[in-house]
């Protein structure tokens, strides 16, 4: 296995230079806060489980921002596997600490989470939306059936878990979304091909469509405006419905120019931070 060859998983990747996926890094300095935070206020006397918990939520942002820098298998590992103990060491400490479980119990509970997950995830993988993020759709479930299980011994708490699966779907629901937007910007180019049923010229345009498509969504990611785009898509699909041959060579034409203007935008912007940056 090739542990140094690019990866290009995110939407907003434009390349597979450092700072490609800007926001993506950046954002993970929320992990590394959220860390301090949480060690400052458990105090001199917090105990093992504490600071093991705090101590991952902090790899979990450098790991993260390393994936999303370097974008490499090896920087992959790095994001996931501080997420997955993590994971089993929250669970581990629900156990004990929600339903006091002796520590051999919340044991085989936390080891339990293993063969959870081998089921579930097949489940959300076969589920359209959801199988973007099927990974990780099997977390909030649990935290939500933990919420509702608590909800009378424990109300605080379950209240505390009922907020963090709406966090969580939340940031699942946009990390879904914005990969779908990607994919849906193919498909939409490519159903403008094969609408013209000319196998031929489905067969010389998919592969320009496939590959060229994907790209300019990396390399205009950080300056187009998304209703924009869909309200070029719309017009043109309105034309095509409506059988308007001007309307859909205006609308063709309209997405063009955006895109091109995207580009040059996108261009000038990288040739000014060069020119800053540059001694």
């Amino acid at each position: 296995m090739d542990w140094t060859r690019a990866i290009d998983g995110y939407c907003e990747r434009t390349g597979p230079e450092y700072w490609s996926e800007p926001i993506n890094a950046i954002t993970n300095a929320a992990f590394l806060i959220s860390a301090a935070i949480l060690y400052a206020r458990t105090g001199p006397d917090r105990r093992p489980v504490q600071v093991v918990l705090i101590a991952l939520l902090a790899m979990i942002g450098f790991g993260s921002y390393l994936f999303h820098t370097h974008a490499q298998p090896w920087a992959a590992l790095v994001d996931v596997l501080p997420i997955g103990l993590f994971i089993l060491a929250y669970v581990y400490a629900a156990n004990r600490d929600f339903w006091r479980l002796p520590l051999p119990w919340a044991a085989v509970g936390t080891a339990l989470f293993i063969p959870y997950a081998a089921l579930t995830v097949p489940v959300f993988s076969a589920l359209p939306f959801f199988e973007i993020s099927a990974a990780y759709w099997p977390v909030p479930l649990l935290i939500a059936v933990y919420a509702l299980a608590l909800r009378r011994r424990a109300p605080e708490t379950s209240m505390g878990l009922a907020l963090g699966v709406a966090i969580l779907v939340a940031s699942l629901a946009f990390r879904s979304v914005d990969e779908a937007f990607c994919a849906s910007d193919v498909a939409f180019h490519r159903a403008l091909v094969d609408a013209a049923e000319n196998p031929i010229l489905s067969y010389q345009l998919a592969g320009a469509v496939e590959a060229m498509q994907p790209l300019m969504n990396m390399i205009t990611f950080t300056a187009r405006d998304r209703a924009r785009i869909v309200a070029l898509h719309g017009a043109i699909a309105d034309a095509l419905e409506q059988r308007q041959v001007d309307g859909t060579r205006e609308g063709l034409q309209a997405l063009e120019d955006e895109t091109r203007r995207l580009g040059r935008d996108v261009m000038a912007q990288r040739a000014k931070r060069s020119t800053v940056t540059t001694p």
